[in-house]
């Protein structure tokens, strides 16, 4: 919902408010709700519990980075000073990945105020920074950080886009230390550094490289084998000059290649794949062209009807354009603008945002890195309840242990979806190492195909939905469910039957609730932009009329300002819900 009021565009960011998207602001609750700089979001399981962590990379000197330990029933709990990895530096972006194949993921932070660092996941929660043994300080000013094994050696190797200088890729050698390889692979780039992705463009089981240069040309790199990189950005297609940020890959069409979307100043560009290592434009035939300010972009299947959806981020407080979320209608035919008046328009100066399934039910959440004084980071849980699923981790043991660059196919019927994990993307973020695929309501999986990047191919068919598949390369495959949603019928059973009164109030409001389900429930109150101001769950009467009173204060019972007020009513076991808004005039 949007309100203007003295020519201010105010935005809801209670959850449940808008049930088209399917998402909840769980951002207060979950406790990742921080103000600041922020910029990155890194998904990753760093101590192997089965539930994604995230680090926040902030950009603002002596502000530190954020890591949040999920503890389960999305609730995190930052603990980056007691792992060691609360950098005080201006950080622009980390990225997860396992360079000793101990089965602990690392984490590589790129700053541009002071060199880079990397940290050695201990496995006791917390890390230790090898960076200068291992010789991967790069002292510039990067905007992507990713691991990635471009020679399939199984030692996952370190790329570096930077802004104000060349690009940097360092080889692992396997002890920890790394190698600076940049000039000899023929990856060199000098353009000013935005979003990059690996990503296999030609299905030859390497990993090829695609960068994005603001304000000059993209580079788009065929991985030739054994580490080395052909320039063929000329008649690609993707060889366009633009003031491009955010990028990643995604079959949207189920064809069995790669299709890319990136953001940009301007309009945004979805290439379609030709399958001959050339890409044509549909943006505007598709109208996914949004112009914007964009920044952070991922594909995702929101819905678990088994297409990819794309969401993107735009720095609002520029382009005033909202955040957007694209639905795939028809396999990659058209799409629909969804997230129009919702939440996860989340309004204000996105930056980076990506995905994961955080508390495992078989629907993709995400988070957004918000920057200002009065913006905070956003985690959206996806609420829908419908349509099936599978989560798959995969584990290299010829491979990188973290398996970044492993392509997995799945088969229900004729339609094939694919998809690969990989060390970063959008705009300096990453998403989940754990692959998500949706199925409609189609129980049965024919086949899954896991290609490795060591060559190993294995197949599995026959398999069951609704599952977290475990994938050990050349060795099992184990699942174990999903914690699926109760699907609560709410038809006829609004526990909100009239408007609040008076409204607009000055001393006090109130919001009645029906009769007969007047046990359990919950009045929230949050500002405009989403803070949550109150919590009542104390049932009053007017005229024998069940309801709530709020007299305009806090939780610390102070009286708030006046302004534009958002309400929520909820039965949390029911998953009954009504809200509105309540101006309060002082």
């Amino acid at each position: 919902m949007r309100i203007v009021i003295g020519g201010l565009l105010l935005f809801s960011a209670i959850s449940g408010l808008h049930a088209q998207t399917g998402f909840d602001d769980k951002s207060a609750h979950s406790g990742i709700f921080d103000l600041g700089s922020n910029h990155g979001i890194s998904f990753g399981d760093f101590n192997n519990d089965g539930l994604e962590d995230v680090y926040i990379a902030v950009r603002e000197a002596g502000v530190p980075n954020k890591l949040y330990l999920n503890k389960g029933d999305l609730v995190f709990e930052e603990i980056a000073a007691s792992a060691g990895v609360n950098s005080m530096s201006v950080t622009t972006a980390a990225t997860w990945g396992d360079i000793n194949n101990d089965g602990f993921l690392d984490l590589y932070v790129g700053n541009t105020d002071a060199s880079n660092t990397l940290y050695l996941n201990k496995g006791d929660l917390t890390f230790e920074d090898i960076t200068i043994s291992a010789g991967v300080g790069d002292p510039f000013d990067p905007r992507s950080v990713q691991f990635a094994d471009v020679d399939n050696d199984g030692l996952l190797d370190i790329y570096v886009h930077n802004f104000n200088t060349e690009n940097v890729l360092y080889k692992n050698k396997g002890d920890n230390t790394f190698e600076d390889v940049t000039q000899e692979s023929g990856a060199l780039n000098t353009g000013p550094a935005m979003g990059t992705i690996f990503f296999d463009m030609d299905g030859d089981g390497d990993q090829d490289l695609y960068v994005l240069n603001d304000g000059e040309t993209n580079a788009l790199f065929e991985n030739v084998g054994e580490g080395k990189f052909q320039d063929i950005s000329v008649g690609s297609g993707l060889d366009f000059h633009c003031s491009c940020m955010g990028v990643d890959f995604g079959d949207m069409d189920h064809d069995g290649d790669y299709d890319i979307y990136v953001t940009n100043f301007g309009v945004n560009f979805l290439f379609e794949n030709n399958g001959d290592g050339t890409f044509t434009d549909k943006g505007g035939d598709f109208d996914v062209d949004d112009a914007g300010m964009g920044w952070g972009t991922f594909w995702f299947d929101f819905d678990n009807d088994g297409d990819q959806d794309i969401y993107l981020a735009n720095h609002q407080f520029i382009s005033s354009r909202p955040n957007m979320l694209y639905r795939n209608d028809d396999d990659g035919s058209s799409f629909l603008h969804v997230s129009s008046n919702s939440n996860i328009e989340s309004p204000y100066a996105s930056f980076g945002t990506a995905s994961a399934d955080v508390n495992n039910d078989g629907f993709v959440d995400l988070i957004v890195a918000n920057w200002g004084r009065t913006a905070r980071n956003r985690l959206y849980v996806n609420n829908l309840e419908e349509n099936n699923s599978i989560l798959v981790k995969a584990v290299g043991t010829v491979s990188n242990t973290s398996a970044i660059g492993t392509t997995i196919t799945v088969r229900t019927g004729d339609k094939i979806q694919m998809d690969q994990i990989t060390g970063a993307t959008g705009y300096a973020s990453q998403n989940s190492l754990v692959l998500h695929f949706g199925f409609g309501t189609t129980e049965v999986i024919d086949e899954m195909i896991i290609k490795w990047p060591s060559g190993i191919q294995e197949s599995y068919t026959n398999l069951p939905v609704n599952k977290y598949f475990t994938v050990t390369e050349d060795q099992n495959i184990t699942n174990t469910g999903l914690k699926r949603p109760v699907v609560t019928s709410t038809e006829g059973t609004e526990p909100l039957i009239a408007h609040s009164f008076p409204n607009p109030f000055s001393t006090r409001t109130f919001i009645p609730v029906k009769a007969g389900l007047s046990q359990g429930l919950r009045l929230e109150i949050y500002s405009a932009d989403g803070d949550r101001v109150k919590v009542l769950d104390v049932l009053e009467f007017h005229d024998n009329q069940p309801g709530f009173y709020w007299d305009g204060t806090n939780v610390l019972g102070t009286r708030v300002n006046s302004g534009v007020y958002l309400y929520k009513v909820a039965a949390d076991d029911r998953g009954l819900m009504k809200t509105g808004r309540l101006i309060l005039n002082r």
